[in-house]
């Protein structure tokens, strides 16, 4: 119980520790897989994530159709850019926002749109 207590102290003080403890599995990253994938159908969609080993682990989770058309990039060639606000605390304020997973009010992952779709 004290662990607990200390904890919530800490992670009330320290705001982002406490988003990525809110996802520590990284459960969001693939349902914002998901969503993306889902509306654009059909086409190859272009990622980049700084920490590329969590599209690695949860692109598997998609059927095989949509694995395929997820290409893992740099992000100047990047048609979506997603961050879990660990490396980048701010996300990208310069992109705009496509989706965005909240919980108890904070940003715990975004996704930024850096091209139309369909280019």
């Amino acid at each position: 119980m004290a662990g607990v207590v200390l904890w919530r102290v800490f992670a009330t003080r320290d705001h982002d520790h406490a988003r990525f403890e809110m996802d520590f599995w990284g459960l969001s990253y693939l349902n914002a897989l998901k969503q993306v994938m889902a509306s654009n159908p059909d086409r190859i969609t272009k990622f980049y994530h700084s920490t590329n080993a969590l599209l690695a682990i949860n692109r598997v989770a998609l059927s095989a159709a949509d694995q395929g058309r997820i290409q893992q990039v740099e992000c100047d060639e990047a048609e979506f850019v997603l961050t879990t606000f660990r490396q980048e605390r701010q996300g990208y304020p310069e992109l705009e926002a496509y989706h965005a997973i909240e919980v108890d009010g904070a940003k715990i992952l975004a996704v930024y749109r850096k091209t139309p779709m369909g280019k």
